[in-house]
């Protein structure tokens, strides 16, 4: 009888140690690496490649340059939560896409810099006057496209922008590569080019990613068009409302959201968890699929379903925060969007 209780026991023990034995961080930043961030990264830089090379005849393909801009937008969305890393060098992130602006400053600072005649400093100068927002106002503005062809300085500034797109995504997903070796340090947190004291303080930066990436279309790309009620709704406060890609923006910044997860899902220590937060996944990725969300903002029958994907979202952005990182035994004081 002694045997056999001491047999329970010690299979108890084992049982409870099992439960909480400590993630493999490095394991869970191995997967993110090489099932989601490596992959993303190559298709930034071959969509923006291809972007710039549909500019170089010059700007009279409008409908092959508005197709360029929309491949690499999204593949931007895919990436958009990875705010860490050699994406910051260099101011690289807002240089990309300065979203939201409050202030208004990109038609602002473009109608100066197309009555100047001369083109900035890409690297030095306003991020307003490059990057996506800047390039979708040219390319999707009824008046600012017309003026495209007859302008010379306005097309030269789109191929030159274009370049600059091309060549951070390259610089970026280099640094990330053989160039600097930015994922072999980040998966085992060493190397001069990070500063983390272990794997659990990479994977808090894989964590704060996924956060950021449902906390952005909550509470910003969301939140911001829709208003506390219908009256108050905004659609031109949509991330990009201009080309009518705003729903498509939420859908690829979910899916990549979906995909992060997945890669990390297998070492959640809690595997209820993990199967919960994956079915969640999976179903907000099928309700944005197929999100026009200029088109339901304009349609009152359509603001409960977007009441209800909010409430959704931001149901996940509590789970990860509450349940998620407790169980990856990861600090969560802080805010995501900011980076801290």
């Amino acid at each position: 009888m002694r045997k056999m209780l001491f047999a329970l026991l010690l299979a108890s023990l084992c049982y409870t140690q099992a439960v909480h034995a400590a993630p493999d961080y490095r394991a869970i930043n191995s997967e993110a690496v090489q099932a989601h961030i490596l992959p993303r990264l190559a298709k930034l830089q071959s969509t923006t490649r291809a972007f710039a090379d549909a500019a170089k005849p010059g700007c009279g393909e409008r409908e092959a340059l508005r197709r360029g801009w929309q491949q690499a937008m999204l593949a931007w969305q895919g990436v958009q939560h990875l705010r860490f890393g050699p994406v910051l060098l260099f101011n690289r992130y807002q240089r990309f896409a300065y979203w939201p602006d409050p202030r208004n400053s990109i038609p602002r600072q473009m109608n100066e810099l197309f009555a100047s005649g001369k083109l900035p400093d890409f690297h030095a100068g306003s991020i307003a006057v490059q990057g996506m927002g800047a390039l979708e106002r040219v390319l999707f503005d009824g008046k600012e496209t017309a003026k495209l062809e007859d302008d010379a300085f306005r097309c030269q500034w789109l191929q030159a922008a274009t370049e600059n797109l091309a060549g951070m995504a390259k610089d970026i997903n280099d640094d990330w590569g053989k160039g600097r070796n930015y994922a072999q340090q980040f998966v085992a947190a060493k190397g001069d080019l990070v500063v983390y004291a272990g794997p659990e303080e990479a994977t808090l930066d894989l964590f704060k990613a996924l956060h950021a990436a449902v906390e952005l279309v909550a509470d910003h790309k969301l939140n911001r068009p829709m208003g506390k009620s219908l009256r108050e709704q905004k659609p031109m406060a949509a991330e990009y409302w201009r080309s009518g890609m705003s729903g498509a923006a939420i859908a690829a910044n979910i899916a990549a959201a979906r995909e992060l997860f997945a890669a990390m899902a297998a070492k959640v220590p809690d595997r209820a968890l993990a199967a919960d937060l994956s079915k969640r996944f999976d179903d907000l990725a099928s309700r944005t699929a197929a999100l026009h969300l200029e088109d339901a903002l304009a349609d009152p029958s359509a603001r409960p379903g977007l009441e209800k994907l909010r409430a959704d979202l931001l149901a996940v952005k509590s789970m990860l925060a509450e349940k998620l990182a407790p169980t990856l035994e990861i600090p969560v004081g802080f805010n995501a969007l900011d980076g801290d």
